[in-house]
Formats: C-alpha cells, sequence, structure tokens
C-alpha cells in the first residue's frame, strides 16, 4: 500500500500546485516523481531493498531535468517577448565565432 499511498499524495499536491497556480504546462514532471516518491516510501518502510534506488534515482533526475527544462523555458518564454530576437543574436554570435576563429588561423 505504500507505493499507491505515495503516488495518489504525490499527485494531489501535484494537481493542487498547477491548479492553483495555472501552471499544468509545467507541472506535469511532477507525475513521474509521484512514482519516484512511492517507490521510495517502500524502499524506507520496506526491507531497504537497494535495488529500488535504481528507477527511484532515474525517474528523479528525469523529474528534476524535465521540471528545470520546462521551468526555464516557461521563463525565458515569458521574459523575452522577441524569440527571433534572441535567434537571431545567437545567430550573429555564431558567425563571429566562425569569422574570429578565421582570422586567429589565418
Amino acid at each position: 500500500m505504500l507505493v499507491p499511498g505515495g503516488i495518489v499524495f504525490t499527485v494531489g499536491i501535484i494537481c493542487q500546485i498547477a491548479m492553483l497556480f495555472d501552471s499544468w504546462d509545467v507541472m506535469w514532471p511532477g507525475f513521474i516523481f509521484a512514482v519516484a516518491v512511492g517507490l521510495f516510501e517502500l524502499y524506507w518502510f520496506g526491507g531497504r531493498n537497494k535495488y529500488l534506488l535504481i528507477p527511484i534515482n532515474i525517474l528523479t533526475v528525469l523529474s528534476i531535468l524535465f521540471f528545470a527544462i520546462f521551468s526555464l523555458g516557461s521563463i525565458l518564454g515569458s521574459l523575452s517577448g522577441g524569440q527571433p530576437i534572441i535567434a537571431a543574436a545567437l545567430i550573429i554570435a555564431g558567425g563571429l565565432l566562425m569569422l574570429m576563429r578565421n582570422r586567429q588561423s589565418v
């Protein structure tokens, strides 16, 4: 009962936060994290099977990675109204790097 209980509890918290802040597009990795929490409860209160730590770590790292990527993308998207400006700046910076490298190697 530990795994489903941990999953349901964590999903409840994730859904509550997503509803309060209207951030479903950012909070979806919490569902991956919910499975990791359920498995961690099984590890903690169960027999401390060290092989459970492998999926727990994989799911936690994936969840944190997706949270970071989508949160950063959401923050950058809301801060920069003009994404073409960022794209143009990156293209110009890449061109300058290529020109500077050619001048140094000649």
